[in-house]
């Protein structure tokens, strides 16, 4: 049995491959031809939707990085200040006041990172 010849026309629904196309392809078993639907499968378009929040997630996550940069800069400057105070021979509710908010600023920097880098998502708390 002679298979008849391949078209050269493509039936076009959408040639972009992330859009659903339907391709005329010859069928042997079938005589003829059948219209095969060719697409993005579930799997492939979820696939792509993980990669995009994962993109997503990553920039997010870079925006508290510089965030959580800010902060160590300015911990690390009261810190100095502190030191530079105590040195100086400043008044000591100077040099306290200036502990104090390095304090305060590592407390900052602490509930940044539990909020963020080690929290959990409040859809993964519930069964």
């Amino acid at each position: 049995m002679s298979r008849p010849p391949i078209p050269s026309t493509v039936i076009d629904r959408g040639i972009n491959r992330h859009r659903n196309a339907t391709i005329e392809v010859p069928a042997a078993a079938y005589g003829g031809f059948v219209m095969r639907r060719t697409g993005v499968s579930d799997r492939a378009a979820s696939l792509r939707a993980e990669r995009r929040l994962a993109a997503l997630d990553e920039a997010h996550f870079a925006e508290i990085d510089v965030a959580m940069l800010y902060i160590e800069e300015a911990r690390s400057r009261a810190e100095r200040a502190a030191e530079a105070l105590r040195r100086a021979g400043a008044e000591p509710h100077l040099v306290e006041a200036v502990e104090q908010a390095e304090a305060e600023i590592s407390n900052v920097a602490r509930r940044l990172r539990q909020g963020t880098l080690f929290a959990v998502p409040k859809e993964q708390l519930t069964l």
